[in-house]
């Protein structure tokens, strides 16, 4: 599970990188953002992270075969859920927590 969430903050950290300038326009390019860090062994550490993940996730479904399916079951029950709740989610008010306004 550790290699799966940092796999997760690995696809979070690439993306953090890529942000637009507020004042530049809509079709400006993509510009990186300054750190004040390094990121020692990038892109070839999250890389064998994410392979080690694939690795326990196909362990996990070899040797744990009732806990995949109840896994599987419950991101079936999620996406129905999600699905069927489309239209509210479409109709409420805007938060301008989430859209940054």
């Amino acid at each position: 599970m550790h290699n799966v969430i940092g796999a997760f903050e690995i696809g979070v950290m690439i993306d953090e990188t890529r942000l637009i300038k507020d004042d530049s326009p809509p079709s400006a390019k993509i510009s990186i953002l300054e750190r004040s860090f390094r990121a020692p062994g990038y892109p070839i550490v999250p890389v064998i992270a994410l392979l080690l993940a694939v690795v326990c996730l196909i362990a996990m479904a070899w040797f744990n075969t009732l806990v995949g399916l109840i896994f599987l079951g419950f991101m079936a029950a999620g996406s129905i859920y999600f699905q069927l709740t489309k239209h509210q989610r479409a109709s409420a008010p805007l938060d301008s927590m989430l859209t940054g306004v």
